[in-house]
């Protein structure tokens, strides 16, 4: 039986695999798609009993690509009737997939993208601050994990190839309300996060996030990006205390237009497994600007 939903991500924190896949557990069918970087001195010893263990799981070894590139290589390799991207360092709530499903359907809105709550270790965010820009109500809200239409997303071009690392959900979310659609909160359902164990190894978490976040603005915002003025953190924070709430930074009052400024830019059909396409930011060191 085809899956009703695909959960699709660039992974490589193996560590958290087998609880985010647990967490995922379903009577209706399902799939999990992963794609990354082939480490054999992580993944060599894990995979060979993933297939028996969890026969939903499907990965995708390419060679060394960003990881924006490696969600859409995975979004390709998706079958379900719907999508939902994840991370691989997160688990989620009792029952998540048949729920988010069944809400989804019952919304009878092809471009519904659904998001549900949120909750991130040691961070007192939660789903309703996940707007276009952070805690800024005036703004629209944004999925974390967004669950829609495989082929509405596929209609939409899938993510911009010029994203790195993140907020390229931010702007799927964006191309859908310019042609109608609407982002829903889904209260019954949770997506868990623990960001205290990122690997380092692997990616320069904020270089990546930075440079995408003057992406979507470029954009969605009318002028474009524009930085803010330092400093970021309230005097008496130390950096340490950044995620709580009284050393947010200044919310940004900038508006955030649905006609947006640029053109989308997809990935190529060609050697996408092989290839990163630019930019590649500072995020990663193997890679170097040409």
């Amino acid at each position: 039986m085809e899956p009703r939903i695909s959960f699709f991500a660039s992974a490589i924190k193996s560590y958290n695999w087998e609880k985010l896949l647990k967490s995922l557990k379903s009577d209706i069918p399902y799939e999990v798609v992963f794609c990354s970087y082939f480490d054999k001195e992580i993944l060599g010893d894990l995979l060979p009993g993933y297939p028996d263990q969890y026969p939903e799981l499907k990965y995708i070894p390419v060679e060394n690509l960003k990881i924006a590139q490696c969600y859409e290589v995975a979004r390709r390799n998706c079958t379900g009737e719907l999508v939902c991207w994840i991370d691989d360092d997160h688990t989620f709530s009792e029952g998540f997939t048949e729920k988010v499903y069944n809400y989804w359907k019952s919304l009878n809105d092809l471009k519904a993208i659904v998001t549900t709550n949120y909750v991130e270790k040691d961070s007192d965010e939660t789903i309703d601050d996940y707007r276009f820009y952070g805690r800024n109500m005036n703004t629209p809200q944004m999925p974390m994990c967004g669950i829609m239409s495989r082929e509405y997303l596929r209609w939409l071009g899938g993510i911009d190839s010029r994203y790195i690392k993140g907020r390229w959900n931010c702007d799927i979310a964006m191309r859908a309300l310019a042609d109608g659609g609407k982002v829903y909160i889904y209260r019954d359902a949770t997506v868990y996060l623990d960001s205290s164990n990122k690997n380092g190894k692997y990616n320069n978490f904020w270089s990546g996030w930075n440079e995408d976040s003057e992406q979507v603005e470029n954009s969605w915002v009318i002028g474009g990006y524009e930085r803010f003025s330092d400093p970021l953190i309230v005097i008496g924070c130390s950096p340490g205390d950044a995620q709580k709430t009284s050393c947010i930074v200044p919310i940004n009052n900038r508006e955030v237009t649905l006609k947006r400024n640029d053109e989308f830019v997809p990935f190529p059909e060609k050697n996408l497994l092989k290839n990163s396409t630019m930019p590649y930011g500072e995020w990663f060191p193997q890679f170097e600007e040409e």
